[in-house]
């Protein structure tokens, strides 16, 4: 007879067969319940082999387990041959791709086991992606953020990945995962955003409105850079007042105690004004956009903001709105 010592409603034998201590009523050990990724799971082609495309996650209830992956037979295990994965999650090429002579997405199926020997396993799709075609991925080691609001398994309803769950249409944001794969993500410090997922020219969108999101383990990380370029896929719907929109700032004040800002202000006022302001410039210095373009932020735009080289830049969809040439750099630490 197999007894069950510490009185759990468990067995000694089914204790020890999934890691938990059949003397102790409070050692449970869960399994994994989800495989994940932070960052996009797609990589360029032409990579050299042995080239690393994706590390997974392990999704488990045992905050302080540790995991085994690997790859498995089974549904969606079709392009297994093609891939390596490491035991501690790293997804690696075993050959070399060609966008115009290979599949463009590819399945691989991947296992993940606790120490207790507890498994989960699910299929991964892998697209592949031209170089050809921009992507930020195409910046390599110089992309420290991105996010993404057409991933909708990106974003978090609550503080943190997993807490509260992915979004609906018209549920709310508290988190955003940074898919540039250096963990810089994107939380709520103000209020919660909303996911719209037909919002932008029918595109899912993160919707801001009197809110405010702080990237994580910027404070010091993302100090000192002497060049810089953000990309931003925006519509202002309304706006009476100044507000700043991107930024490196405190939160006291982001005119004067600002590394560099985006301020903006609605453009069916007369006249619209725009500002981007870099660190060591007066809060009079700003920066502003050309009359004739300003009006287009009202409607969905892309914005590229500039720093370097001595001099600060600003495109509106491909259109150069600001360029303007400093005598000496910036000397002011940022805050």
């Amino acid at each position: 007879m197999d007894s069950d010592r510490d009185g759990d409603g468990l067995s000694n034998t089914e204790e020890t067969a999934n890691g938990s201590d059949p003397d102790d009523p409070n050692s449970v050990n869960y399994p994994p319940t989800n495989i994940f990724s932070n960052q996009q799971l797609a990589f360029e082609e032409n990579l050299s082999i042995g080239s690393v495309i994706a590390s997974f996650i392990a999704e488990d209830q045992d905050t302080t387990d540790s995991h085994i992956f690997s790859l498995v037979s089974g549904e969606g295990s079709t392009h297994n041959d093609l891939f390596n994965l490491s035991a501690d999650g790293k997804l690696m090429t075993k050959s070399t791709f060609d966008f115009e002579n290979n599949a463009s997405v590819f399945t691989v199926r991947v296992r993940v086991k606790d120490k207790g020997s507890l498994s989960y396993e699910k299929p991964i799709s892998i697209s592949l992606l031209d170089s050809d075609v921009f992507s930020p991925l195409t910046l390599g080691s110089n992309l420290m953020l991105w996010l993404d609001a057409m991933d909708r398994s990106s974003l978090d309803q609550g503080e943190f990945r997993g807490e509260l769950g992915i979004p609906e249409d018209g549920n709310q944001v508290k988190f955003w995962a940074d898919k540039s794969g250096k963990e810089y993500h994107a939380k709520s410090i103000e209020g919660a955003a909303t996911y719209k997922a037909e919002e932008v020219y029918g595109k899912p969108t993160v919707y801001f409105q009197n809110n405010t999101f702080e990237v994580l383990n910027s404070a010091e990380d993302f100090d000192g850079w002497d060049k810089m370029t953000v990309l931003l896929v925006l519509e202002q719907k309304a706006r009476q007042t100044w507000s700043g929109w991107i930024g490196k700032w405190n939160q006291v004040n982001h005119v004067t105690n600002s590394s560099w800002h985006f301020l903006g202000r609605r453009p069916d006022l007369s006249t619209p004004q725009y500002s981007f302001r870099i660190n060591g410039t007066t809060a009079v210095d700003r920066i502003e956009l050309s009359n004739n373009l300003t009006s287009k932020l009202g409607a969905p735009s892309i914005i590229t903001l500039l720093f370097g080289n001595n001099q600060r830049r600003v495109f509106l969809n491909g259109t150069s709105a600001v360029s303007y040439t400093h005598l000496t750099l910036p000397t002011t630490p940022y805050v």
